[in-house]
């Protein structure tokens, strides 16, 4: 077992959990798209005779209504499949409002709804209806599962094993395709009446029921997150996930990865429309490469055979109900076991595109040799026998073909789509391929019919062809995404260059870098949880001088800080904070910093004492409209509404240091007058050394202020103004929760 496999067995217990719970959905979708529509021969629900005698298809004497039975078969696979589509389609929008978690627990809801629909319905025309309706329900819920659980799981998975963990989702699909043909099976050899029909119907909330609780202990997609700006929610969870701490190197740069993404893509989009995010640089070949891959699995013959697999072996020569159904099963357990070793060690061993070349080729020629032995020696099945030797050597090939179609474009499709797509247009990217699935399922189970009973041998052979041709050729000419982060398609599908993106992820890490100052200046006492000596000597890289000036201005801030801390009072950034952006509360230091109870002595000190705090209150209170903050470190943005306080951020240096050194000579003289007339307790000449202190403080504030100004403006953060520096101390503060010490 090689290293990366050992890394997948170690792999956190949060992603197996929550891929394993995200999962159970499409079991329905292996499981609802087989086990009730085989075909008439087939032995499956629809073509029961307990559901033929409930629902019109059989007459009282026993004559079964042939184009009645393939009407209703057919309506009951092409409602399901239209609803799928539909719901494949509309899950975008939804994705990418309410999240991927939330989309998935309401679309599970809404397929139990069909499900209960299709299980309760009565018999004779108003009940068949119902059922129309209640698959047409639960079509929209797999569709719209079916796009967004692949998406979900691809963008939680780190991307050493993301296409093992994707891969699942194919292993979950055959799984359900199994467990369909032995529902089919054991009811039709243990149960009577409406129970063939409405247990297979009703066995579909199991799985449904499984995914809805599970997705209440799960988390929201770190990605999705980071999308809509809920950056801290997002580094949280990725941590989780990755089991790492919040302050692992690997995390952060990540993290950082993740948000230079979406920043490139938000620009990229700004202010364009829908038609532009799918025919924008680096985006339309990626959609016509979801569209067409689920084109080219349904040309592979995979469904024709799921659909219509005892029928299929019936052409072949293994008649009756029985044997049909258990070489069918026996078909599905190949399919479980192949896929599954294959996801495990097969995926990220041989890479994308080497799976898909192989798999075509084995596919095309099993197909090859399936075609020429039906062609050469037919079945002549005798009743109550065993199939000949060349019916059993076509069997045996078809297990082999679905050998290679699960080594390959089985789970492929899936993981190549989820690989290739940017976090803002993956939603729109898994529905038109979970849409492109749907529509070509439908045409496929609406032409498998025909194809078997009037092409015989030579469907096999135009399946072989192909895969063999357009399939492989398919399979030469589409990138590589095995070990690349998702990040790292855009520079794979020309959507920007390494250089730029690069330079984006640099910014990033200086913005988290500006982060981690403006936390340590917040509150040191909380350092320690940062791991300062790591974190500041390896994650960040400081340039140079200017870096050397960052942590001097910090280290002055700190000692500053702890002088503000013992004197019970507030530092400047906190009253900044703390009023959640009003400007004006810059100069709240000065009322702590002035003496106003009654002892002072004199009445010209006590009057000074008011006046500057009478000036101090007007500033603080004053009616400043409040500014809208929306936060993204990476990008620094801030929207304001109201009136404009870029003035107020030029001059406000000035205000500080001319409070400050009002206040500082009003200390100054308040200590002399009280060591002069030598009428103080000590405690009072405490307080005057106090006062002195406050004053010294203020001042200090002013010049860090500056300081931190001036070394963030030069620096290459983005910032352009004062304005701005303050607005990203706040709206860091805001959003980490530190507005009290």
């Amino acid at each position: 077992v090689g290293s990366s496999n050992l890394q997948f067995l170690r792999i956190s217990e949060s992603i197996a959990r929550l891929a394993f719970i995200v999962y159970w959905g499409v079991v329905l979708f292996g499981y609802d798209t087989t086990a009730l529509i085989l075909e008439n021969r087939s032995g499956g629900v629809v073509s029961n005779e307990h559901f033929g005698r409930s629902f019109g298809i059989i007459d009282s004497s026993g004559v079964k209504d042939i184009h009645k039975s393939n009407a209703i078969s057919s309506n009951v696979v092409s409602v399901l499949q239209a609803g799928a589509f539909f719901g494949a389609l509309g899950s975008a929008p939804i994705s990418s409002r309410m999240g991927r978690r939330f989309t998935l627990l309401c679309f599970s809801i809404v397929f139990s709804v069909g499900a209960i629909l299709t299980t309760v319905a009565g018999g004779g025309k108003k009940g068949l209806n119902l059922i129309y309706v209640g698959r047409v329900i639960s079509g929209v819920g797999i569709g719209a599962i079916s796009a967004v659980a692949p998406a979900y799981v691809s963008e939680c998975s780190p991307k050493e094993v993301r296409g093992r963990i994707t891969g699942l989702f194919q292993i979950m699909v055959t799984g359900g395709v199994m467990v369909s043909y032995f529902t089919n099976l054991g009811v039709q050899l243990h149960l009577g009446g409406d129970k063939v029909w409405r247990v297979p119907f009703g066995l579909q909330l199991i799985p449904a029921g499984i995914l809805a609780i599970g997705l209440l202990t799960v988390k929201e997609s770190p990605r999705y997150l980071a999308s809509v700006e809920r950056n801290d929610e997002a580094l949280q969870i990725l941590a989780y996930l990755r089991r790492e701490p919040i302050t692992s190197h690997a995390v952060l740069d990540e993290m950082a990865e993740i948000e230079a993404a979406i920043r490139e893509e938000r620009e990229a989009r700004k202010g364009l429309g829908l038609k532009e995010a799918f025919f924008g640089k680096g985006n339309f070949i990626r959609f016509v490469i979801a569209f067409v891959v689920f084109l080219f699995q349904q040309l592979t013959g995979q469904n024709s055979v799921n659909y219509y697999a005892p029928q299929i072996f019936a052409s072949l020569g293994y008649t009756g109900t029985k044997q049909g159904l258990l070489a069918s099963g026996i078909y599905g357990i190949v399919k479980v076991v192949t896929t599954s070793f294959f996801v495990f060690f097969g995926v990220e061993t041989l890479g994308r595109k080497l799976s898909f070349f192989i798999s075509a080729m084995g596919m095309g020629t099993s197909w090859f040799i399936v075609g020429s032995i039906l062609k050469t020696h037919p079945p002549n099945v005798i009743p109550g026998q065993n199939p000949p030797p060349a019916s059993k050597a076509m069997a045996a090939m078809l297990y082999i073909y679905v050998a290679f179609y699960a080594m390959g474009w089985g789970p492929l499709p899936w993981i190549y789509v989820a690989d290739i797509f940017p976090t803002r247009t993956r939603h729109f990217g898994l529905s038109v391929a979970s849409a492109s699935q749907w529509l070509w399922n439908f045409v496929i189970s609406k032409l498998t019919p025909d194809m078997v009973t009037s092409l015989g041998y030579k469907m096999f052979l135009m399946f072989a062809s192909f895969n063999v041709g357009a399939l492989g050729l398919f399979s030469i000419l589409i990138p590589e995404t095995k070990g690349r982060s998702l990040e790292e398609m855009d520079i794979i599908f020309g959507a920007i260059s390494a250089e730029q993106r690069q330079a984006d992820v640099e910014k990033v890490q200086r913005g988290e870098l500006i982060d981690f100052l403006l936390y340590s200046l917040l509150h040191p006492s909380r350092l320690e949880y940062w791991n300062t000596t790591s974190a500041m000597g390896e994650a960040f890289d400081l340039d140079g001088t200017l870096g050397a000036a960052f942590l001097g201005t910090l280290a002055a801030a700190m000692v500053l800080d702890t002088v503000h801390m013992g004197f019970t009072t507030h530092g400047l950034y906190h009253y900044l904070v703390t009023n959640f952006g009003n400007y004006t509360v810059l100069v709240g230091p000065t009322c702590h910093a002035t003496p106003q109870d009654n002892s002072v002595p004199s009445l010209y000190y006590r009057a000074l004492a008011y006046f500057v705090t009478f000036i101090s209150e007007c500033l603080t209170y004053a009616d400043f409209p409040s500014p809208e903050y929306k936060y993204n470190h990476s990008s620094l943005v801030l929207r304001k509404e109201g009136v404009s306080l870029y003035a107020l951020g030029i001059i406000l240096p000035g205000i500080i240091v001319l409070l400050s050194l009002v206040v500082f000579a009003n200390g100054c003289g308040f200590a002399s007058r009280a060591f002069v007339l030598k009428t103080y307790e000590k405690m009072n000449e405490a307080a005057a050394m106090l006062y002195v202190s406050f004053g010294a403080a203020v001042v200090a504030d002013g010049i860090i202020a500056s300081s931190l100004c001036t070394l963030l403006l030069k620096s290459k953060t983005g910032f352009k103004s004062t304005d701005s520096i303050v607005a990203k101390l706040m709206a860091f503060s805001i959003n980490t929760g530190l507005l009290t010490r």
